[in-house]
This record gives C-alpha cells, sequence and structure tokens, in this order.
C-alpha cells in the first residue's frame, strides 16, 4: 500500500533506514550463513521457514515459522538457513519494561524465588506466536513494508509488543524467555553485556566503570 508524502518521511529526521533500526522485516535464503555480533538485546519473530543458531559453539538451537527467539546483548551467533525465512526483529534499548506496573525486575524476583533454572544456560529460550500477536506482527510488516520506518512508530511499536508480551503471556513464560538477563544487578550487568568486547582486559573494563579490580570483582559475583 502506498504511503502519502513518502519524501517527507524519507527525509525527517525521524526516519530510521539504517543498516540496523529498531524494527527490521527481513528475509534471508536457504543456503546462506554467516555470523552476527549483537550489541543490544533483541528478539526476532520467525514468520516463514528455519534457521540454525550456534551460540558460541556450544550450543545449538533450530528456529521455525511461529516461533519467538531471544538473543540477549553482548554476544556472538553464527546460522545457516534451513529454508527461506521471513522474519521480524525487535531491538530493545535499555532494560525490559513490559508495562508501567510490571518490569524487567519484578522477572528477577520471580526468577528468585526457584532454584531451578540453572539448566536454562544451556539452550535458547523461546516462546510460540499467539494469534493476537500474529495480527500485531502482520500489520507491522505491512507498514515498514510500505516504507514507514519512523522511530517514533518505532517506538510505538515496540513498547505494544511489550504490553502484549505481559498480556498473553505467563509470568512463569517470560521469566524463561529472559531468563539469559535477568540478574541481582540489572544496571550493572547490562553494562557488562554490551561492553566487554571493546576491552582487552578485566582492568581496562573495570577502569571504565570507575571500578577499583577488588570492587569490580565483587559486583560481578554477585550479578
Amino acid at each position: 500500500m502506498d504511503i502519502f508524502y513518502e519524501k517527507e518521511h524519507q527525509d525527517c529526521r525521524y526516519n530510521q533506514s539504517l543498516e540496523k533500526p529498531q524494527i527490521e522485516v527481513g528475509t534471508i535464503l536457504k543456503g546462506e550463513s554467516g555470523s552476527l555480533f549483537i550489541s543490544g538485546n533483541e528478539i526476532v519473530f520467525f514468520l516463514e521457514g528455519r534457521i540454525w543458531f550456534i551460540f558460541n559453539d556450544f550450543f545449538e538451537h533450530e528456529g521455525e515459522k511461529g516461533e519467538i527467539l531471544f538473543l540477549p546483548a553482548g554476544r556472538k551467533y553464527n546460522y545457516q538457513v534451513m529454508a527461506d525465512t521471513v522474519f521480524i526483529v525487535f531491538r530493545i534499548h535499555g532494560q525490559i519494561h513490559l508495562c508501567n506496573n510490571f518490569e524487567q525486575r519484578d522477572l528477577r524476583e520471580l526468577k528468585q524465588v526457584s532454584d531451578g533454572y540453572e539448566h536454562h544456560i544451556s539452550h535458547f529460550n523461546t516462546l510460540n506466536i499467539t494469534p493476537r500477536l500474529w495480527h500485531f506482527l502482520i500489520g507491522v510488516s505491512d507498514c515498514v513494508s510500505d516504507g514507514l520506518c519512523c522511530r517514533y512508530y518505532f517506538e510505538i511499536k515496540t513498547k505494544e509488543l511489550l504490553l502484549l508480551f505481559r498480556t498473553y503471556y505467563s509470568k512463569a513464560e517470560l521469566c524463561e524467555f529472559f531468563f539469559l538477563i535477568l540478574s541481582g544487578d540489572m544496571s550493572f550487568s547490562e553494562i557488562i553485556r554490551l561492553n566487554w568486547h571493546k576491552y582487552a582486559t578485566v582492568k581496562d573494563l573495570a577502569d571504565s566503570m570507575h571500578l577499583t579490580r577488588k570492587q569490580f570483582n565483587s559486583r560481578f559475583l554477585t550479578v
């Protein structure tokens, strides 16, 4: 569907026609392969196809149509496309705010209730796309395909997406899905995830955070 005033949209300072916009709709073909370094948390929805992910060479996952995959920041992934794949990526900036009354720290508190979550660090955690979420994703995909690449639109839709998570999935499901970013010190751990690759040594990373090595080790062990 055509949009009105396309040139105005393209010239607008809020236009996000970037390599990695906040919301991206894409297609990758069977046989393609490569590696990704994720600099920010990403939620990936598979609308069609199958794709094989390998995380740091020690665990694997095959994403397929109807599945949602969470890729935490600061990690490297290899992939192999098994069938032509259509996907939507939402890049989440900052902490997860499912709604004003339920935030990332609430999931962390839920995580602490159980001692049996250790196994989750060994594999990807996924969700299935609900009917309501399918409807939402098709609308977003259509608008992006029409050329709507507005940062304001992306921010609104990202907030709507997180509210839909809050509405149509249980707290236990969400806790498992976001497990890899739920820690005792959200701000500290987020800094580590986003910046560890920029520094040659632990001391350099600690210095960047204005911490002594002893202070850094103490904070790190409590995460």
